[in-house]
């Protein structure tokens, strides 16, 4: 969301269109391709069933009842039901400026997963325990994990910016208790330009 094509425009990832876009309320609706899982990736997936490239759908809803808060809401699914299973999201975020031309948001995100999108990310097969070391697990829907943000931007004229970001998110729910996680909480920062075109 760092790269965008408009002027203070946040944009989605894949194919989408704008269903309503007002200044207090967007709604977008967007295709993009899930790549999926090997299991060559990891040692650590090693054994264990590939989760099978798909295009998902996804409707996400921005509400910005003032110029500093925003709320959003997102639904995604596997609609090759190839097992991808869906993926809801709820997430706030906050603006604040930092000056005439930075910006600083910080925001949380919270992830829910239902059973088949749970099942082919941190489940076990009875297969794949056969193959590997590791036992057999059956996750249930629930809670995938809640993340933590900052972002900031720079505008340094219409079209470049500077931007830098920080991301914090742990594990929650039946995610915790996969024999596939290693760890529950994981930190990730990135920084860079941007040119608006």
């Amino acid at each position: 969301s760092n790269f965008v094509t408009r002027h203070d425009d946040e944009v989605a990832r894949g194919f989408g269109a704008e269903l309503v876009q007002r200044e207090d309320l967007r709604v977008h609706l967007g295709l993009r391709l899930d790549p999926g899982r090997k299991s060559s990736a990891s040692a650590d997936l090693a054994q264990q069933d590939d989760v099978r490239q798909t295009v998902r759908a996804r409707i996400a809803a921005v509400w910005q009842p003032t110029h500093d808060w925003r709320f959003g809401a997102g639904w995604s699914n596997d609609i090759l039901a190839r097992q991808g299973g869906a993926l809801v999201d709820f997430g706030l975020a906050r603006e604040f400026r930092a000056g005439p031309r930075s910006v600083v948001s910080p925001g949380a995100i919270l992830s829910w997963g239902d059973e088949r999108y749970m099942r082919a990310r941190f489940g076990v097969s009875p297969q794949a325990a056969a193959r590997s070391s590791l036992p057999a697990y059956d996750p249930g829907a629930g809670w995938r994990d809640v993340a933590l943000t900052t972002q900031w931007r720079t505008d340094i004229d219409r079209r470049w910016s500077v931007w830098a970001g920080a991301n914090l998110s742990c594990l929650l729910g039946p995610t915790l208790d996969s024999p596939l996680t290693r760890q529950a909480t994981q930190a990730t920062a990135g920084a860079g330009f941007a040119w608006r075109f």
